[in-house]
């Protein structure tokens, strides 16, 4: 993970971290699937960390390898942590627009590192059992959720 960077109003300390599982070395991407990095046949795992609150967001993303196993491709994945608590944790899902994780996703970082642990230590690429997911998308959000306006998640004018 990167050192955490100090951003914006009060600033928010964070770190984020790509993780994947390729069977093998790919030299090219894949035609049929453009978006997946270089290799990634088993699966991808994106963390977030919030340094100062200690919690977290993760992203699973399906390698070509789960299609046999009824999923597609790019399918993504964010945990269902339930409820908010009652004070805000923002989780930068992605720090170069940046976007948040929904706060229904955010876990304690204690739980972030038993599921970036299982990921590694499966060394499968399948999606860690040890928490629930609901389907997302790769800059934080979730599906069941609606979106929140570019203007609340960029401090970009012209978004």
């Amino acid at each position: 993970m990167r050192p955490p960077v100090r951003r914006g109003r009060g600033f928010e300390l964070w770190s984020d971290a790509w993780l994947w599982v390729a069977a093998a070395p790919s030299p090219a991407p894949r035609a049929d699937s453009p978006e997946m990095p270089l290799g990634v046949d088993l699966g991808l795992l994106r963390v977030g960390a919030n340094c100062e609150t200690l919690s977290g967001g993760i992203v699973w993303m399906a390698g070509t390898a789960h299609e046999r196993h009824g999923a597609t491709t790019g399918q993504v994945w964010v945990p269902d942590g339930g409820a908010p608590g009652p004070v805000r944790t923002a989780v930068v899902a992605d720090p170069h627009v940046p976007t948040f994780f929904s706060e229904r996703s955010v876990l304690p970082i204690s739980q972030v590192r038993e599921v970036l642990a299982e990921f590694v230590m499966e060394d499968s690429g399948e999606r860690p059992r040890s928490v629930s997911w609901v389907a997302g998308q790769l800059d934080g959000s979730r599906m069941d959720e609606p979106r929140p306006p570019a203007s609340l998640t960029s401090d970009d004018p012209w978004a």
